[in-house]
């Protein structure tokens, strides 16, 4: 994505949002989306429901590789003391 590669992490958002409206059942797109929520814009609570919804769409489809990352990642959030709480 060229927002992401140009920094504009909130456009790379509204872009991934878009997409993912468009298409609900794209799982690598929660899985960037949720990414991005976390590593750029410190909103865990928007980046555990994409990875939680993403998990769920790879786990359906068998792709078990891609419901791992998911998992690795909602499992780092939980152990850092990422928060969805205020």
């Amino acid at each position: 994505m060229a927002a992401i590669a140009a920094g504009d992490y909130q456009g790379a958002a509204t872009a991934l949002d878009e997409a993912v409206a468009a298409a609900p059942d794209l799982a690598p797109a929660h899985e960037l989306l949720g990414g991005l929520s976390l590593g750029a814009l410190d909103d865990y609570e928007r980046a555990r429901r994409h990875l939680e919804r993403s998990y769920r769409l790879y786990r359906g489809a068998g792709d078990l590789r891609g419901a791992a990352r998911c998992t690795c990642t909602i499992a780092t959030m939980r152990g850092s003391g990422c928060s969805t709480a205020g």
